[in-house]
């Protein structure tokens, strides 16, 4: 068995402290070491100091996701011991500089019905930490099913994105023990975050579809305690996985009353009926949160987009989609123009508007023009792609 030492580090953000961890056997290995700031840097050299595994005997560093909370002191640590890193390729590539966060999701925002006011307002409140990026050569690659070796036992990484598309967690199969980063926390389900599909970066990533499908996974495996990115330990994994359950569906519950009662509806403007007060980058939170739940609401016949065209190209594949119902993400055409203030510099795109599946789609569509912009084919094939496991979400502000 693998021993585990818990290192509460600060952060700036309101989720409050990470949870490094220590794996004390070799090679001594540091999970999440935390936020690059000079207070996150001294706590997690004063508390390897007192667990008897100073910084400079670290020899390997692993990361469960790319968010900066988690990720930030990765390349200060390697630059002081030359310790690698070791990460999902989905979230390596996002630990550039050159990494646009807000370029590759920008679209998707707009095809919500995200008002440019309010994008503006997102993109003004800038994160309180630095972009979090690591130097050429410094880290590997790892995926579902990859093990690491230590004297005193195996670790297996295992895939559970959602929360981030390349988010991975650590087991123990001999200590039964779960590093779970953000898939599973004690309080709080993290946010779905709105991300393009690695293997089809055209469409969304279905985040909330693969959180379900992970707590499913989860329940398979024999784990005793689960070691979490945030709060307390967890040793009644089963209360803690109910919990998810039970909020997800309130969520879809109260999504669905909203839509019953408001009518056709964009995304956005659903996330501001369920989240009215949100303000800044917690807008694209609450957003994150509403498409992740219509999108698992849409692949279970209980919402529907506005009508489809049939015959547009396949954006993954160019082929045709007409009627081969091999679709789980449909982006549709909407019927309804929004107003002007709504409209992108894309003037002749309009989001798609939800209603109950019940209703019945109209039998004419307008003629609506797309001029060379990513959505042009908006009807998209289920991509391949490898077994999945995820995270949801609870607050959007998470």
């Amino acid at each position: 068995m693998i021993p585990v030492h818990k290192i509460v580090v600060p952060t700036p953000y309101r989720v409050g402290p990470v949870n490094a961890y220590l794996l004390a056997s070799r090679p001594y290995t540091l999970v999440d070491p935390g936020p690059d700031t000079p207070q996150a840097r001294e706590v997690l050299q004063g508390e390897l100091e007192r667990l008897g595994v100073p910084l400079d005997r670290i020899e390997r560093v692993l990361l469960t996701h790319f968010h900066s909370d988690h990720s930030g002191l990765a390349r200060w640590v390697y630059t002081m011991t030359g310790a690698k890193i070791h990460i999902h390729p989905y979230d390596l590539r996002k630990l550039n500089p050159a990494y646009d966060f807000v370029g590759v999701r920008l679209p998707f925002v707009r095809e919500a019905g995200m008002p440019s006011g309010f994008v503006d307002s997102v993109l003004k409140d800038r994160d309180k930490l630095p972009w979090p990026w690591v130097p050429d050569g410094s880290a590997i690659s790892v995926d579902d099913g990859y093990e690491l070796s230590f004297e005193r036992g195996i670790l297996k990484a295992f895939h559970f994105p959602g929360h981030a598309t390349g988010h991975l967690c650590f087991y123990d199969p001999e200590g039964e023990n779960f590093l779970s980063g953000d898939f599973l926390l004690p309080h709080i389900t993290p946010n779905p975050f709105l991300e393009p599909d690695p293997l089809c970066p055209e469409r969304r990533t279905p985040s909330l579809r693969h959180y379900l499908e992970g707590l499913d996974r989860l329940e398979k495996m024999n784990i005793k305690r689960v070691w979490p990115g945030h709060g307390e330990v967890i040793d009644d994994i089963r209360r803690v996985v109910i919990m998810a359950r039970e909020h997800h569906r309130l969520r879809f519950e109260a999504l669905l009353d909203l839509v019953r009662k408001n009518g056709r509806r964009t995304a956005f403007e659903i996330s501001r009926l369920m989240y009215p007060d949100l303000e800044g980058f917690d807008i694209f939170m609450g957003l994150s949160e509403v498409l992740a739940h219509l999108d698992v609401l849409v692949d279970r016949g209980r919402q529907r987009k506005d009508a489809r065209r049939p015959g547009l190209a396949d954006i993954c594949s160019g082929k045709s989609t007409k009627n081969t119902g091999r679709f789980s993400n449909r982006f549709l055409l909407p019927i309804h123009p929004l107003p002007a203030e709504n409209q992108t510099h894309q003037s002749t795109f309009y989001p798609p508007h939800w209603y109950p599946a019940g209703n019945a789609l109209p039998q004419q569509l307008p003629e609506h023009h797309f001029t060379g912009h990513r959505f042009q084919a908006v009807i998209q094939r289920k991509c391949a792609r490898a077994p999945v496991a995820a995270l949801g979400g609870l607050k959007p502000g998470q």
